[in-house]
């Protein structure tokens, strides 16, 4: 059977080394950066995923759970259980999801039952510079020294010299004693990867194992991506990987630190791991605000949290309102799922909510029972402790209320274009272009074009818009629950 447009969805911890009870999936981006402090667990699921395929051929890299998992005298691993979830497509044109599952009890998994697929792994040794593997204190003699000028090669060379800023005029092949080494010709320079910088070494470690993976669908586990990286160079990197894994359909998940990735969301998708004490948590595209609170910074006496910047347009209006606006900070979520692992992952880690609200749009997650069933999933368990830990998050969870079949956005538009009260000169010519925009193509659109056809940055015109669609008589039973918990919160905390 041939196999093909293979995907890794998610794996499902049930116990592993420090991890546990913890859900992780791999959609919505080819790249997958997961994230943590130091001792979270990020290179435990990497190691993990590296061995839950078999090699598609004998000469492919074969992974097995003792090399990363090797019994000792503390541990042998037995109670380890996880499973994964994957698919593929098959000869017979037929489309297959598969769930996997892994454990030790006397002896793991037996190695030929699991799927195949090609895997490569790139651990943090590839970081030390390969200097450090020879020092012998002596001449090294290269036996022969190669242009390398195919297609491939030279991609290669082309695409390192993009992430570093850097003009490669060759790419080499040098043989000494039985060994084969990488190197590079720079204008007057040529040097092999026994002189280069660890980081550049890194690079065209990388490289080479990205674009020489000639299965589609390949899988490709990288260990702290980031190190000895500049984040200029990080930034290229990830547009070149991104661009080679969607046309090869490859997965890429790597581990990271490094706070420049929140700003490349378009291209890669972030798995923020927290242990707690009961449970790991797992936090889908977090913002560095939401992480450092995790890890226990205070900050301003009242915490929102809202979906995007649309809703922190609509709570700092409301707050502005009640007077409050310096003692409010605001943090953004991301997609609606996610207000149940951050404002569950606050409470397992030790930190208060009492002045904490998570505020939903209000077009899905709507009932109670819509609410609990996503928290249940969030927090597992079963006992007095974990019912209390549910109830207290489920009544920090608010939002707004929309009509019936209507985004934030629509009930925006539909407040702005039913005003009937007299406007200034600044709040009629924002009516005006609002009523002039009849078709946005997609409904996700409709205020960022109206910004754009305001003139102003996106900041500047999502105040103006609330601005204007807070004068509707809608308005008030929209905003209603936020406001409400906003003054409740003022007088409690008497607020100025």
């Amino acid at each position: 059977m041939v196999v093909h447009s293979q995907v890794l969805h998610n794996i499902d911890i049930v116990k592993l080394k420090n991890l546990s009870n913890v859900f992780i999936d791999f959609k919505n981006s080819p790249l997958i950066s997961i994230m943590g402090v130091n001792g979270s667990g990020k290179s435990t699921i990497l190691h993990a995923l590296a061995c839950v395929y078999k090699p598609i051929s004998d000469t492919d890299e074969n992974n097995k759970f003792t090399m990363f998992f090797p019994p000792t005298d503390h541990f042998d691993w037995s109670g380890t259980e996880f499973s994964i979830t994957y698919s593929y497509g098959d000869d017979s044109k037929n489309y297959n999801k598969v769930s996997k599952k892994y454990n030790k009890q006397d002896r793991w998994t037996i190695y030929e039952r699991r799927p195949e697929r090609y895997v490569k792994f790139i651990g943090i040794k590839t970081c030390v510079p390969l200097i450090e593997f020879e020092n012998k204190g002596q001449r090294i003699k290269y036996r022969a020294t190669k242009i390398q000028t195919t297609p491939l090669d030279e991609l290669i060379r082309n695409q390192a010299g993009f992430i570093l800023n850097k003009n490669y005029d060759s790419l080499h092949v040098h043989e000494y004693e039985n060994k084969t080494i990488l190197g590079v010709k720079s204008g007057k320079t040529q040097y092999s990867a026994l002189t280069m910088g660890a980081g550049e070494q890194r690079i065209f470690t990388i490289l080479d194992t990205v674009f020489r993976a000639q299965n589609k669908s390949s899988l490709i586990l990288i260990d702290e991506i980031d190190l000895l990286m500049h984040p200029f160079a990080l930034q290229r990197l990830m547009d070149v990987l991104y661009k080679e894994a969607i046309k090869k359909d490859h997965q890429i998940i790597f581990t990271s630190h490094n706070t420049e990735l929140f700003k490349l969301k378009d291209k890669v998708q972030l798995r923020h791991i927290h242990q707690t004490d009961s449970q790991t948590i797992c936090l889908p595209n977090t913002t560095p605000d939401v992480t450092r609170r995790m890890t226990g910074e205070s900050v301003k006496s009242i915490e929102v949290y809202v979906e995007d910047e649309l809703a922190e347009a609509i709570v700092m209006h409301i707050a502005s309102s009640l007077g409050i606006s310096k003692d409010v900070f605001i943090n953004k979520y991301g997609a609606a799922i996610n207000v149940f692992t951050v404002s569950a992952g606050l409470l397992l880690s030790g930190q208060s909510i009492r002045n904490a609200l998570f505020v939903l749009d209000g077009d899905v997650y709507i009932t109670s029972e819509d609410k609990d069933k996503q928290l249940k999933k969030m927090v597992t368990g079963n006992g007095d402790k974990i019912d209390i830990l549910r109830d207290e998050v489920l009544k920090k969870i608010t939002q707004f209320n929309l009509p019936s079949n209507k985004s934030p956005k629509q009930f925006i538009f539909h407040c702005i274009h039913t005003l009937t009260v007299k406007l200034d000169k600044e709040n009629e010519e924002i009516k005006n272009i609002a009523s002039d925009i009849v078709n946005a193509g997609d409904q996700h659109n409709l205020v960022n074009l109206l910004i754009q056809q305001m003139g102003v940055n996106k900041e500047i015109g999502l105040n103006r818009i609330i601005r204007v669609a807070s004068q509707s008589p809608d308005w008030s039973s929209f905003s209603e629950q936020v406001r409400v918990w906003l003054e409740d919160k003022k007088n409690e905390l008497h607020l100025a």
